[in-house]
């Protein structure tokens, strides 16, 4: 299953309603964890996304919303930010962004 079919629709105005998302969500402070069960569903809903990144940084379950953020071994200029972060809800990828710094209200319990 690539982007698409996961509901992810690449456009400029998915790509808005991402960045107005990330932007909402660095602002709050969260607790992202590793729970296997989640990143087996993350997984489940959309495997493309771990052709687009190299790890699962952090995942966690709120407001309805399935959340994972994904690392990359290579990034910076001329790669890709390091993070991703995709946010499913009713089964369906409704935000992915690339961002290069954890925000500083965000924290991860192992």
């Amino acid at each position: 299953m690539d982007f698409v079919q996961s509901g992810y629709r690449g456009s400029l105005i998915a790509d808005i309603r991402s960045g107005w998302c990330f932007a909402r969500l660095r602002r709050q402070s969260l607790q992202w964890g590793m729970d296997p069960a989640l990143v087996a569903q993350a997984a489940e809903l959309c495997p493309a996304l771990w052709d687009y990144a190299d790890a699962t940084h952090a995942v966690m379950y709120a407001d309805a919303d399935l959340r994972i953020v994904l690392d990359r071994i290579w990034h910076g200029y001329p790669d890709a930010p390091q993070f991703a972060l995709a946010v499913f809800r009713g089964g369906r990828m409704r935000v992915l962004w690339n961002f290069q710094h954890w925000p500083q209200r965000w924290t991860i319990t192992r």
